[in-house]
This record gives C-alpha cells, sequence and structure tokens, in this order.
C-alpha cells in the first residue's frame, strides 16, 4: 500500500536499505516505466543499455546452445547469470512508448558502433521479452503510399497493447485509406484509454475524384458489432483534405460502435461535410459524450480551414446526455445556429470557453450574457484573446450589469451561486485619470466613472463561489476597473473563494492598502497577475506582497491557464 503512493525516487531509495526491502520494493519500481517517456536522456540511455545487455546476453547463450550441439560430447554445465532486464521483466506492466524510446541523442552511445544491433532489432529483443507488458503511448506514422516505419510485427505487439494510441497518416486513395485505418484500429485490444486520428487525404485533381460504392464498405461494418473499447474515455480528430462526397458512415459508425464509453470528443481541423457523418455516429453509438472541443490549441504551419458556424452547431447537436464542456479553440467559429444548437444543453452546460484571434468569429457578448443568465449549472465561463493586437471589445459595462428596464435593479442570473470561474474583459467605463490618451471616454457628470465602477462591482460581487477572476488583457482605450479600494473594490469582500485575479493590460491603481485588503477578504489568493510596477503605487505593492506573503504567485505576463481549474470542474 506504502508503495503506491510513493515516487520513483523514493522507491528507487527504499529498494537499497536491504535485501528485504529490495525484494518487496521491486516490483512496484519496475511495474510501470511509461515515466521514460518523459524522463531525461540519462534514465532512457540507461534503460536502453539494459536492453542491449540483455540482448548480447541471450545472444551469447544461443551461440553456446549452438557450439555445445555441435560437438560430440556437451561441455560441462556452466553457472548460469541472469542479465538485469531479465531478472526484472516478470515486473514490468507498463512499457514506454517505442517510438520515443530510441532518439538520436540517445544512438550516440551503445548504438553507434557498426556492429551495435539496430533500433529495430533492440525494439524487437524488448517485444518479444516483454509479451504480457502493455504500452502507455504509440504514436504510429504512415507515408503517402501508407506503409508505416516500424516493423510489422512490432506494431502486431504494440496494437493489441497499447492505451493511448496516435495515428498520424497521409492517403492518396480515401477507399484504400479507410480499409488500412479500419485494419489498424481493429487490432487494438481493450485496453485503449484514448484515441487520437490525424488523417491527411491528398488528391492530385480533386475534380476527378469519383466516391467509391456503398457496398465497397459493407465488409467494414461486418455482420456483428464491433468489440467495445470499455476504458477509452477521449478521441481526438484531426482529419485534413477531407472532401464530404468520400466520407464513408459506415467506417465512423463501425468506429464509434467501439466508443460507446466515449466521454470526450475533440475535432481540431475539419473540412466541410465529415461532421454531418461523424455527429450522427455519436449520437447513435456515444451515449456517454458530455465534452466536447473543437478547433486548434495552437497556429501551426499547415493550412488550417475554418470550422463553419453550421459545423459547430451539427457537432452540438450529438450529445444525448448535454454537454457539460463546450471548448473552441482557434478556427472555431461560434454564432447564430451554434448558439441555437447549444440551448438545449443550458441545463447541463458546466464550462464555456472560446479562444478568439481577432476576427469575429468567436462568441459575442450577446451571447455569453445569455449564457450566464439561463445556465443554472454554469461554472466557469472564458473568451480569451490570442492575438493581443487584435483584441476584440470586452463587455460594455451597460451590457454586462444588465439592469432591468422596469425596476432599474440588476437582473438575477441563473449561475451567481455557481459560478467559480470568470474570464471576460468590462470596459468602456470613464475614466478621467486617463485623460490625454486616446479613445478615453469622458464623463458627462463628475463621478459618473466611479459611481459605474461601483456597479459593476455589485454584479461580480453576487458570484459568491467565485475562485478565479480574469479581467484582462484589454486595451486601455477600453477604459477597464481601477481595482482600488476608491473606485469601490470593497464591494467583493464577499468573494472569500476566490484565488486567482489577472489584471494583465488593465490600466489598474492597485496600491499596497489595496493589497493588505485582498489578502485579509481572500485569505484563498493564491496567485495575481498583471500588477504595474509603473508606477510608485503598484511597485511597492509588489515589494509588500513579496516581502510578506512570498506564496502568493506574481507575474506580469499570463503565462497560466484554466486548464487546471475547467478540468476539475467537468
Amino acid at each position: 500500500m506504502l508503495c503506491s503512493l510513493l515516487t520513483r525516487h523514493d522507491l528507487a531509495q527504499c529498494a537499497r536499505v536491504n535485501r528485504k526491502w529490495h525484494t518487496a520494493i521491486v516490483p512496484s519500481l519496475w511495474r510501470d516505466l511509461s515515466c521514460l517517456n518523459d524522463s531525461s536522456d540519462t534514465q532512457r540511455q540507461a534503460f536502453i543499455t539494459l536492453i542491449y545487455e540483455d540482448y548480447l546476453h541471450e545472444k551469447r547463450q544461443d551461440d553456446r546452445h549452438e557450439g555445445e550441439h555441435g560437438t560430440e560430447e556437451p561441455t560441462q554445465a556452466r553457472p548460469q547469470f541472469l542479465a538485469t532486464l531479465t531478472r526484472y521483466i516478470p515486473w514490468i506492466g507498463l512499457l514506454p512508448d517505442p517510438e520515443n524510446l530510441f532518439k538520436p541523442s540517445q544512438q550516440q552511445g551503445i548504438l553507434s558502433e557498426d556492429s551495435s544491433p539496430t533500433e529495430k532489432i533492440l525494439l524487437l529483443h524488448l517485444v518479444n521479452r516483454c509479451r504480457y507488458a502493455r504500452i502507455s503511448h504509440f504514436c504510429l506514422y504512415y507515408d503517402s503510399h501508407g506503409s508505416h516505419h516500424l516493423d510489422q510485427e512490432i506494431t502486431s505487439f504494440v496494437l493489441p497493447r497499447v492505451r493511448y494510441l496516435s495515428v498520424q497518416a497521409k492517403y492518396h486513395d480515401e477507399f484504400g485509406g479507410i480499409r488500412k485505418l479500419h485494419h489498424l484500429l481493429d487490432q487494438c485490444s481493450t485496453a485503449l484509454t484514448k484515441l487520437t486520428l490525424d488523417i491527411d487525404f491528398q488528391y492530385a485533381d480533386e475534380q476527378n475524384i469519383k466516391a467509391p460504392a456503398e457496398q465497397d464498405f459493407n465488409d467494414i461494418e461486418g455482420a456483428t458489432k464491433p468489440e467495445e473499447w470499455p476504458h477509452l474515455k477521449k478521441v481526438v480528430l484531426n482529419l485534413w483534405g477531407c472532401f464530404g462526397a468520400l466520407q464513408p458512415s459506415k467506417f465512423w459508425s463501425w468506429l464509434f460502435q467501439r466508443c460507446g464509453r466515449v466521454e470526450n470528443l475533440k475535432v481540431s481541423q475539419i473540412r466541410p461535410g465529415p461532421e454531418v457523418f461523424i455527429a450522427e455516429a455519436a449520437m447513435a453509438h456515444m451515449p456517454n459524450l458530455v465534452h466536447i472541443t473543437l478547433g486548434q490549441d495552437t497556429m501551426h504551419d499547415r493550412i488550417s480551414y475554418l470550422i463553419q458556424d453550421h459545423q459547430v452547431a451539427t457537432f452540438l447537436r450529438a450529445s444525448r446526455k448535454g454537454w457539460k464542456s463546450v471548448r473552441l479553440k482557434l478556427f472555431a467559429t461560434f454564432k447564430r445556429l451554434s448558439m441555437e444548437a447549444l440551448e438545449k444543453d443550458f441545463a447541463t452546460l458546466k464550462v464555456f470557453e472560446a479562444v478568439v484571434i481577432g476576427a469575429p468569429h468567436g462568441p459575442t457578448n450577446d451571447h455569453l450574457l445569455r449564457l450566464l443568465g439561463s445556465c443554472p449549472n454554469l461554472q466557469a465561463l472564458s473568451r480569451s484573446q490570442q492575438d493581443l493586437h487584435l483584441i476584440q471589445n470586452g463587455f460594455a459595462h451597460s451590457l454586462f450589469v444588465d439592469r432591468d428596464p422596469n425596476t432599474d435593479l440588476l437582473k438575477t442570473w441563473a449561475c451567481e451561486s455557481t459560478l467559480k470561474v470568470l474570464k471576460v474583459s468590462i470596459g468602456h467605463i470613464p475614466r478621467p485619470d486617463l485623460m490625454g490618451q486616446t479613445g478615453i471616454i469622458r464623463e458627462t457628470y463628475p463621478g459618473q466613472g466611479r459611481e459605474i465602477q461601483g456597479i459593476v462591482y455589485d454584479r461580480i460581487a453576487r458570484f459568491t463561489n467565485l475562485e478565479e477572476l480574469w479581467l484582462g488583457p484589454q486595451p486601455l482605450h477600453l477604459c477597464c476597473l481601477e481595482m482600488s479600494l476608491e473606485s469601490g473594490l470593497h464591494k467583493l469582500s464577499r468573494l472569500t473563494k476566490l484565488r486567482g485575479l489577472s489584471v494583465i493590460g488593465m490600466a489598474v491603481r492597485i496600491s499596497v492598502k489595496d493589497v493588505q485588503w485582498m489578502v485579509e477578504h481572500w485569505p484563498r489568493l493564491q496567485v495575481i497577475d498583471g500588477l504595474d510596477e509603473g508606477n510608485d503605487d503598484g511597485k511597492e505593492a509588489v515589494e509588500w506582497l513579496k516581502e510578506h506573503y512570498p506564496r502568493i504567485t506574481l507575474s506580469r505576463l499570463n503565462t497560466r491557464s484554466l486548464s487546471t481549474t475547467t478540468a476539475a470542474i467537468a
């Protein structure tokens, strides 16, 4: 029981105490070698050395065995010596990724000599010795002709044992490519927990492509229902150059029949057309689907296609239970059709995140206001900006405050008692202290700016369970909150669970007394991003926090994300 709670470093120390401890600790120390995927080159080099020594030891035994049988009289029996890897093989339950085990930096040592075994030989030796072990992660690459880079014997060993499979393939023939992909996935066992398909269909002449007949895919569906992957929880699709007319619906139906336990679907890249087949198959065969991510996490060199509003809407209709989390990444559009498709899931929605890159493709302020007012279980709402130079306007204060026109009181939002993470920009507030800068809104009467800020604080104060409040980044012309006691910060005293505050890009006026108030009324505060050290007040506030509350992390650049909190919420 204790071994399961210790780190590998601690296990290694315990194994060196004495023989009794060594016997008890070694099975736990060698059970999971997937840690080598992210370990240092030195550790992977040590494991490769063990494979190499074991390979030489077995080769010497084979040579000696052949020599003994070649003589008339058998030689005298010699004491058996066990290589290190041989002694520990019975305990190995999870192997590292074969793709990352041998890297150029690893081959400078034992594999540099001409007489040394090749990477392929050592991999074959490892998989043959560890017949009952599983693979934590495996990335299989196919070239444009559909031939994979590893030996078929290695692939046939890995696929039935892999837990996380990533397939990256390029095909010139979609019909043949789908059949090869079907054959590949058909070899995966029930141990699979995550599947990523990065498929690229390339054609020399798109105009002359002919769709295969439907009966050509009959053998893919098969006469019997395929075996389900009971541990598979997440599927990632990245479909480049796919054409809707050629997408065999029977393939997606066959695949998703094995994905009945999947809860999380991510579609990074897709051209118009295939989303219809994918959504229909998901609705029919994935009853537990409650989390969806659309779009790309980062920009890259490959040509990216915008996931259109109607495509997003099609995917949003594919959940039976109702979405718990909807995440929109780069190049994912969210407009009228998407919002209409999401309306049916207002009661279940807990997380809504959107990343925009400056173009008007993300959710509007009206959309966000609708979510805040209508989702009773919403716990995280985020609209972040990828390109700060092309930042869109944030919430106008009048829209965010959302008053009842009849009573002039704040409307009650459905998520006031559930929201934990709020990441939006709130601006268009008169700031007389910033007069002289371009784009500053003037007050119509003295004190208007502070009065408006007080009402905005009143709205934020209603989120009594708020844990993270991110009000930046935004350009100064948006005229944001001062976040000072004079402007009404004291109205947020009820946010006792607040752990993170971000004011990056905002023209705040936070001084020592303001941060003193924060640490007193927000006892769980751990992070403050964006304190302005360009003025004396901000510099003194930073120095005071570093001296009296070093546990609070301060940064000028927003290098963190909401992933930890929102993942826990989901």
